[in-house]
């Protein structure tokens, strides 16, 4: 009777050990899932914010382009001049 109720002790402290670290292991999977939806949002702003970047690049090359031509045509008009 006594090694009975010793070893339903023990299976009870088994179980409560078993059960805290599960409730250990599932409170450290969220923070995981939290930390992914986080990095996550992050990729994605900085994905928006690159193709902000590409875009105000593509303007600046279209300017500098325009620029380089309009300097061509007044270089050709002063060579025209001399």
């Amino acid at each position: 009777m006594m090694t009975k109720n010793l070893f339903i002790g023990l299976l009870f402290l088994v179980t409560v050990f078993l059960s805290v670290f599960a409730s250990i292991k599932r409170e450290e999977a969220n923070h995981q899932k939290l930390q992914a939806i986080e990095n996550q949002i992050l990729a994605l702003e900085n994905h928006e914010k690159a193709k902000w970047e590409e875009q105000k690049a593509t303007e600046a090359v279209a300017r500098a382009f325009i620029a380089s031509r309009k300097a061509e045509e007044l270089q050709a008009q002063l060579d025209n001049c001399k």
